[in-house]
């Protein structure tokens, strides 16, 4: 039994008054977590004084937990590391003074961890997997790129001085075992009929150390590219939707996603239902918002319930702009862990909105999803009003998890994203 069975338990912030005073509290503790019991913490790891962390992350759930990720260099010339902080909520009187802090390369519950942040290990992996000599390990370099504790995560490992790098990812659900063998299909299928298109290459899957090995590629992360309005950006944009009409049609990858009791399922009520979970932290300072958030979620969700539905097959599952690299107007598709047995609308939906994530002026928007059309050529126009559905929950979905809580202007953001999902839900229904 809990030690606190029987007591009281509170949040602090809900204490406050609802609105900007409560995000400011939040904000306080995420932005000086010293003064928070973080300096104490960290004591317990090294005797010498870190610089400041820096603030990567964060997510805050009413009642339960306040987590960030921050990066920091414990001593003047050191590596730089990895935190993932969490403050409960659920203590007497208040979150704990001291957090439960984790440094990079520890997760007990991803042990793996450890050995892939050792070059000499990622060098025998990479042996075994490519039968080829790989580089000494003493010229490699492992750097963290994602590290979230009992989630998922991501290394860089670069293994000379010409630059030739590998990704590392592992994770909870052990994706990387499905992704690895379905992006050598995917490109497979894309080389035969969409050649101006390509998927990142995979080195292979190694089940002992459960994680997937990825060769680096050149390119421009297209959302870089959609902000700054980069020439070629809508040719890419284009051949994207040429790609994803490609992997919705094309029969080997539509038996793969329907012959197995195994494969992921995802729909838009599911999708909703998570949306609102996910959305919590708004309904707990920002409730007025909430309440729009939830009736635009409520109301897409109608309006796909009234709609005729595709018979599930192939979808990417993550189809958005940092998925992307652009190298000469030639798109290469990344990350298919999260593929999936879905209606087409659901990859078409996911892009849809992050285009207007990414290109914020209006005309541009609207330019770039014709764009998108074009390339993904004619089809039963019902998946396209699905798709403009999809966008709505999926816009609602940024607001939640891509509006930075440390950002100052946080409330603002949100709700600019909420009105933002209303008017596209409105256009989608004046189209019909």
């Amino acid at each position: 039994m809990p030690a606190c069975a029987g007591r009281e338990l509170t949040d602090p912030f809900e204490e406050l008054p609802e609105g900007p005073g409560r995000h400011a509290a939040v904000r306080r503790v995420l932005t000086d977590p010293a003064h928070h019991g973080l300096g104490e913490a960290l004591e317990v790891h090294s005797r010498t004084t870190p610089a400041p962390p820096v603030l990567l992350r964060s997510r805050y759930k009413p009642g339960r937990t306040l987590r960030a990720y921050y990066r920091m260099r414990r001593s003047a010339g050191a590596r730089e590391q990895h935190l993932a902080v969490t403050w409960s909520l659920q203590q007497e009187g208040g979150h704990s003074a001291a957090p439960d802090v984790l440094l990079s390369p520890s997760d007990p519950a991803m042990p793996q961890l450890e050995r892939l942040a050792d070059a000499g290990h990622v060098s025998a992996l990479l042996e075994q997997l490519t039968g080829r000599a790989m580089p000494p390990a003493a010229s490699a370099r492992v750097t963290t790129v994602r590290y979230r504790p009992g989630q998922r995560h991501v290394l860089r490992v670069r293994l000379d001085s010409r630059g030739r790098s590998v990704y590392v990812k592992t994770d909870r659900d052990r994706s990387g075992a499905r992704a690895v063998p379905v992006a050598e299909l995917v490109r497979a299928v894309l080389a035969r009929s969409c050649p101006e298109v390509d998927v990142v290459e995979a080195i292979g899957y190694s089940s002992a150390s459960s994680s997937a090995l990825w060769w680096a590629s050149a390119g421009s992360p297209l959302a870089r590219l959609l902000l700054t309005g980069a020439p070629g950006t809508s040719q890419a944009v284009n051949r994207l939707g040429e790609a994803l009409r490609t992997l919705h049609e094309d029969p080997s990858l539509h038996r793969l996603a329907t012959s197995g009791t195994t494969v992921r399922e995802r729909d838009a009520a599911a999708e909703a239902d998570a949306l609102l979970g996910c959305g919590s932290h708004i309904a707990a300072l920002l409730p007025d918002a909430a309440r729009a958030f939830g009736d635009l979620a409520s109301a897409a969700l109608e309006d796909l319930e009234a709609m005729p539905e595709e018979e599930p097959g192939f979808t990417h599952g993550d189809f958005k702009a940092e998925n992307v690299l652009v190298r000469r107007s030639r798109p290469r598709i990344l990350d298919l862990d999260r593929w999936c047995r879905a209606e087409p609308a659901l990859d078409l939906g996911k892009l849809l909105a992050d285009l207007a994530w990414w290109s914020r002026e209006p005309d541009e928007v609207r330019r770039l999803q014709r764009t998108l059309k074009a390339g993904y050529g004619p089809c039963d126009p019902v998946r396209w009003q699905r798709a403009d559905r999809w966008a709505v929950l999926f816009m609602l979905k940024f607001a939640a998890r891509r509006c930075l809580l440390h950002d100052p202007a946080w409330p603002s953001r949100v709700a600019s994203q909420i009105d933002a999902a209303g008017e596209a839900l409105l256009a989608a229904r004046r189209s019909r």
